[in-house]
């Protein structure tokens, strides 16, 4: 391999202007990652879908339909067992539903 350096390439200006271009991209992408990382952490804080609504006043139907409707107002003032199933469990359901029972009993002469 023969190299024709009839001109100088790398001059000090020319290794300025490298490291100062390198430099500025290393700073233009860094702030743009940062940016794009502070969407994403905004778009997550925003989501409403998976976020569960715990606690706080609440209305049900009832399931005859009739008025009034079944609130946070009437649990006050007395123990409840809240026990959210499934419409099909042939597994779990009978044995939660039998633990139930069990402290139902415990708690009926109470």
């Amino acid at each position: 391999m023969i190299f024709f350096f009839s001109h100088k390439i790398f001059t000090p200006k020319a290794a300025g202007l490298f490291v100062a271009s390198g430099l500025g991209l290393y700073i233009y992408f860094q702030h743009e990652k940062a940016s794009v990382l502070e969407r994403r952490r905004q778009e997550l804080e925003a989501k409403q879908i998976g976020k569960a609504h715990i606690g706080g006043p609440f209305s049900l139907n009832r399931h005859d339909d009739t008025s009034p409707r079944f609130s946070h107002h009437d649990l006050r003032g007395k123990w409840n067992l809240i026990y959210f199933g499934f419409t099909h469990c042939p597994d779990i359901c009978p044995a939660e539903l039998d633990k139930i029972g069990s402290v139902l009993e415990v708690l009926g002469s109470q």
